[in-house]
């Protein structure tokens, strides 16, 4: 906070969800490294702060009113504080569509208003004493840029508490996104996947397995093994990806609701079908 040398610092890991759905907070705990200001006492009497998506400059949400009234004095202080910021299901669902299945980065802008307090000597009955008064109020400004909140602890162990959704995790093996256009799809996919659109998922996980067999075609041709037998077995043969994929558009006659663990697990097939083509069209190249 300004020049003094005090800290403050953000584990990503550490924020969490509280609340339920009706009335749901992000809470952030803030670690703050504290020593006296110019070897002045102070306090710190209260706590704005406001939460941003990375690189967007429309707020998200306001922080409740946090007092805070612990005075540091003589020896460095590490203390720790819960900033709460109050969440919708409109404001959760603006954040996933900016998030598309990444690490959430967010900013948060800190106000905090200071108290100096300096000893003044005053006379009592006993004699003269030495006491803190507040001589001064202050407010400084802290920006925290790029606060990276691992995928994994958002969708597992934040979201869930909000009661936005219940999602399976899809980690596999870091692509290099040589078909981007499958990966556009994929995003478009969990974007449905998000609003419980099930006929979503399924039509674009189809769309990435045409665009993903036309390419493999176009590099080995029809007649090469890789195509017809190790892409072809996967993808093309009765009960393969493109039998499996198409099962929202015969429930009628199959008489089966389609789920979110069916979409959840196409999902899942899906991207680790890009990857397994990605690889295949590798090593047409090396």
């Amino acid at each position: 906070m300004g020049n003094s040398g005090n800290k403050i610092q953000v584990e990503p890991i550490a924020i969490r969800a509280e609340g339920s759905p009706e009335y749901t907070r992000l809470v952030v705990p803030i670690n703050l490294d504290l020593k006296p200001i110019n070897e002045k006492n102070f306090s710190i009497l209260g706590i704005r702060a406001s939460l941003f998506r990375q690189n967007n400059p429309q707020k998200i949400s306001d922080a409740l009113p946090h007092m805070f009234g612990h005075m540091i004095s003589k020896y460095p202080q590490t203390i720790t504080r819960d900033i709460e910021f109050p969440l919708d299901a409109y404001r959760i669902e603006k954040i996933e569509e900016q998030r598309k299945g990444a690490d959430l980065k967010i900013r948060l802008d800190l106000y905090f208003i200071i108290g100096i307090y300096e000893p003044l000597i005053v006379k009592s009955g006993e004699g003269q004493q030495a006491k803190d008064f507040l001589t001064e109020i202050l407010t400084s400004f802290v920006q925290l840029q790029e606060i990276k909140i691992p995928q994994s602890h958002w969708v597992k162990d934040i979201l869930p508490k909000m009661g936005y959704s219940e999602y399976l995790l899809v980690e596999i093996p870091k692509s290099n996104k040589i078909i981007r256009e499958a990966w556009d799809y994929i995003e478009k996919a969990e974007t449905a996947f998000i609003r419980w659109d099930t006929q979503g998922v399924f039509a674009n996980c189809r769309e990435v397995g045409k665009l993903l067999d036309n390419a493999i075609k176009a590099k080995f041709g029809e007649t090469d093994p890789t195509y017809t037998e190790r892409w072809g077995r996967f993808y093309n043969k009765k009960q393969g990806f493109t039998h499996w994929a198409s099962l929202d558009l015969h429930r009628a006659e199959i008489k089966a609701e389609v789920k979110k663990a069916d979409a959840a697990h196409l999902m899942f097939v899906t991207k680790s079908m890009i990857k397994f083509a990605e690889e295949l069209l590798q090593e047409k190249s090396e």
